[in-house]
């Protein structure tokens, strides 16, 4: 009502007041009067007015706009800081999870943050010391110690596999996990409870030193391993090497290591593969049994993880891409006359078969599987021959975990606190 008064006196209408607020009546105010003396009405949603509504209007939501604007920007440069300053320590602080009501460390994890605090392991895990190493990627930690279920392997008993016959000789591949810096125990189910060869390690990545007095060359899993390996075998004149040195060029690739008293390496390469944004390789070593010459050319990969598009299963295509990149490579370092080749490693697939036709087409060679459990695959070159091809403390077996992988528990004492068991297969020529 107020508008209304104000634009009508405006145009000079000093009656106005009185015929609107004059007068109870409800009928017609202006009956009998001559229509050319009626005030005109005005009305108060008309375009003169609307116009002065609309710039008001207009002004308000500017403004309104600009304080929320500011308001927003303050919250995003907060979120920012937060982010900068939380990112650095964030590379330190254990995972968490809760059990009960209250805050725990999760198996295979660090209970201790940058600055020392404390969070308990969940449930009945216990805080285990680890002797060396005990980050996980390339960085410290700087306490050294994990949640697991117990701190020693001694009382694991891996069965021991028939021994091979004079002219055979058995490989091994074992996925040996980044976080898991119990060199003593791999070795253990390395040279105690398998007995090989020739083993290919994927995920033997840098940890943060060596032990102490070891040439590490860039890749101190595979040495500290190595050199564990030798300690045990001293007093028997068994001698193990590494064959492939670990660079960041080819992160995620499978690396050759040997009995030295029995082979001679002649020949190896390191392909790098970049594989769905991540830095994977394929590494490869020609060796010579010293006491009759045979030759054989093992290769090691870990190839990218990846799910078919409908959802279901770990589709091959990433170890199809290694193998079809790493052929040409395979036919040089069988150039050598009697070499036969092996593929082997953790394919992130049990879908073999996919892989093994690749690696027939790619090569022109006959490839078969000898031996496979899961993710974890062997493939032999025809015609060598098979046997005794096993997996320690198979998946399901009473006693043994229930599955492998890093989704839940990514350390096992079964498997040398790995989170995939050792395969094997002998191999004659």
């Amino acid at each position: 009502m107020a508008m209304v008064e104000v634009s009508m006196m405006s145009d000079g209408d000093s009656d106005l007041e009185s015929w609107s607020s004059g007068s109870d009546s409800s009928g017609d105010l202006y009956a009998g009067i001559d229509p050319e003396l009626m005030p005109r009405q005005r009305d108060p949603f008309g375009p003169r007015n609307a116009r002065f509504i609309g710039v008001g209007l207009l002004a308000t939501v500017f403004v309104a706009a600009a304080v929320l604007s500011s308001k927003l920007t303050t919250r995003q440069d907060a979120r920012r800081s937060i982010g900068t300053s939380e990112s650095q320590e964030n590379e330190f602080i254990q995972e968490s999870s809760t059990f009960g009501h209250e805050t725990c460390t999760k198996y295979g994890n660090h209970p201790y943050d940058i600055h020392g605090k404390l969070t308990p392991c969940c449930g009945n895990l216990v805080s285990c010391h680890l002797e060396r190493g005990g980050g996980e990627w390339e960085t410290c930690h700087p306490y050294r110690t994990m949640c697991v279920e117990r701190c020693s392997s001694e009382n694991i008993s891996a069965p021991k596999p028939t021994p091979g016959t004079a002219r055979s000789y058995r490989l091994q591949s074992f996925n040996v996990w980044f976080g898991n810096h119990n060199y003593a125990a791999i070795a253990k189910m390395i040279s105690s409870h398998v007995d090989p060869d020739i083993v290919t390690l994927q995920e033997a990545v840098a940890d943060c030193k060596g032990k102490k007095g070891i040439e590490t060359d860039g890749n101190p899993m595979a040495d500290s391993i190595v050199w564990e390996l030798n300690q045990r075998g001293e007093h028997m004149n068994i001698t193990w090497k590494v064959a492939n040195p670990w660079k960041h060029s080819w992160y995620w690739c499978g690396l050759n290591i040997y009995r030295s008293d029995l082979w001679e390496m002649e020949w190896h390469h390191e392909l790098p593969l970049q594989q769905n944004k991540d830095t994977r390789g394929a590494c490869g070593a020609r060796f010579r049994r010293k006491a009759d010459n045979v030759r054989v050319c093992s290769w090691g990969a870990h190839p990218a993880w990846q799910k078919y598009m409908s959802g279901k299963n770990e589709d091959p295509k990433w170890a199809r891409d290694a193998v079809r990149k790493v052929s040409n490579l395979m036919k040089q370092c069988a150039a050598a006359q009697g070499t036969h080749t092996i593929f082997m490693g953790d394919m992130n697939s049990d879908n073999f078969e996919p892989i093994r036709r690749e690696l027939e087409f790619n090569t022109g060679w006959k490839w078969r599987l000898g031996f496979g459990l899961g993710y974890d695959q062997i493939f032999i070159q025809e015609p060598l021959k098979t046997s005794g091809g096993a997996a320690v403390c198979p998946i399901g077996r009473p006693g043994c975990p229930l599955r492998a992988g890093c989704c839940q528990n990514c350390s096992h004492p079964e498997w040398a606190f790995s989170d995939h068991p050792p395969v094997y297969v002998d191999v004659t020529p």
